[in-house]
């Protein structure tokens, strides 16, 4: 397969139907330019930390030749060479592979090659081989790159350091003020041993305790002129000054920060006429979503709202509690900020995941009766009835 050639062909195609005018020079595909930006991507794995700037890996996708769609760093352990364990089999991979925890991505080019087809057509034919992926999509992009190299980028391995345990330090000699992006691809996670993990974990804890709300809002220098108020501005402002609505006008138009689905993956078993149990609470109120849980054996969606911080310390709490072994409970996440407390944002956002025909909208103080689920099952079907 010629991949630059076909890519310069699908992309003159597309262009054309836009009716944007390129010169030939522009088939590189650059990600600078606006109209490409919306079609590069950065895929992380959940376990990366950036102790850099995050536009600076953005910017190698400049860097690409014609041919070049995805960028990764290689792979700093031994598995794809075979050699790790006893009786394993790696999937294919170009030279140690590459790893999939860190991906540039230029959707155009991927989509000039049928990626979607290329992919799926390569994970078949395998899979009659090893029957199974031991990594993941991590082997499936392996691969793909094996049988087609033009296709990836070396990213630099301060990149995407693997703190695996079976990773080759010497692969990727550095500077701690070198690092770029730390990935824990490890079941222990920050806990592992590494000869810097001390350090990395400092860092890790920063970003766990920071406020997320900081890095929303840009730091603007306050130029003198501008921030002169005369008397008769501030005369004419006193009423937005004292307006006792306005923090609640304020608190209307914030769009909050959310994490949908923290945690665990649900699995719900709908019945018929099932009911869903809808509450939100604050953190200071976690104790009382465990009475709840033993209460109420239907599904539940919980809308939290909490700081950073807390999210973390939930993110605890359910590993070591009753909610590590109910499948039908989802969790949302609503990040704080401001002083008030959405209480209608948070029970629209309960109502609006919810999928089952009926809900019973409960505040977090109120414990329902034992029983109770059951027992709507049974007279909703009536109720239906009666209004038919």
């Amino acid at each position: 397969m010629n991949v630059y050639k076909f890519i310069l062909e699908e992309l003159h195609k597309n262009v054309k139907k836009k009716n944007i005018l390129l010169s030939k020079d522009d088939f590189n595909i650059r990600c600078e330019v606006d109209f490409f930006f919306n079609f590069c991507v950065v895929v992380l794995d959940v376990d990366i930390l950036f102790v850099s700037d995050i536009f600076e890996l953005w910017n190698f996708l400049s860097k690409f030749n014609d041919s070049q769609a995805l960028g990764m760093t290689e792979n700093q352990s031994d598995w794809y060479l075979g050699n790790l364990f006893l009786d394993y089999k790696p999937w294919p991979a170009l030279g140690r592979g590459y790893n999939s925890g860190v991906i540039l991505m230029n959707l155009l080019k991927l989509r000039a090659i049928n990626w979607t087809e290329l992919y799926k057509a390569v994970t078949k034919e395998l899979l009659n081989t090893y029957n199974r992926t031991n990594l993941a999509d991590q082997d499936i992009f392996n691969a793909v790159i094996q049988r087609l190299p033009a296709l990836v980028y070396r990213l630099p391995c301060v990149y995407n350091l693997q703190l695996n345990d079976n990773a080759r330090r010497e692969l990727c000699s550095y500077d701690q003020a070198d690092m770029k992006i730390i990935h824990w691809n490890n079941y222990r996670k920050p806990l592992l041993e590494n000869p810097n993990e001390s350090h990395y974990r400092s860092l890790y804890q920063q970003f766990v305790d920071l406020d997320g709300n900081f890095l929303r809002h840009i730091n603007k220098n306050c130029k003198l002129e501008t921030a002169k108020l005369s008397v008769e501005n501030i005369s004419n402002n006193y009423d937005s000054f004292t307006n006792l609505c306005l923090p609640f006008k304020t608190a209307s138009n914030l769009m909050h920060r959310m994490h949908l689905y923290f945690g665990n993956v649900v699995q719900f078993d709908l019945k018929l006429n099932d009911v869903t149990l809808l509450t939100q609470l604050s953190f200071d109120r976690l104790v009382s979503l465990n009475r709840l849980l033993i209460q109420w054996t239907g599904p539940i969606i919980a809308v939290l709202y909490l700081t950073d911080a807390e999210a973390f310390q939930l993110a605890t709490f359910m590993e070591n509690d009753i909610l590590n072994i109910r499948n039908n409970v989802i969790i949302h996440v609503v990040y704080k900020e401001g002083n008030l407390y959405p209480v209608n944002k948070l029970r629209n956002i309960a109502l609006q995941s919810s999928i089952t025909p009926f809900v019973f909208m409960n505040d977090i103080d109120f414990v329902p009766a034992t029983g109770l689920y059951e027992h709507l099952l049974q007279i909703l079907p009536q109720q239906r009835g009666n209004e038919t």
